[in-house]
């Protein structure tokens, strides 16, 4: 759920209006399967899913390829800003 506060104009100045998120209960967790070739390299996204058994699925598959993989969970997803 969105709401614009429009602060400013409420006090006679046009020219702002703040927007904020509220997320509710009903956002849904989110999974993020990393994966890396060799112990000391970075962790790279393999997949993101909504379902945790996606998730795991892409571990399994990750696994019998020779990779270390992890899952990582997410209440409320990251955002770019």
């Amino acid at each position: 759920m969105f709401s614009t506060m429009n602060r400013a104009h409420e006090a006679g100045d046009n020219s702002k209006t703040i927007t904020t998120c509220s997320p509710g209960s009903a956002v849904a967790q989110q999974y993020r399967v990393q994966y890396r070739a060799a112990p000391q390299s970075i962790w790279k996204l393999f997949a993101a899913c909504r379902q945790r058994e996606q998730a795991q699925q892409c571990l399994e598959q990750l696994a019998h390829q020779g990779y270390s993989a992890r899952m990582v969970t997410y209440r409320l997803p990251p955002v770019s800003v």
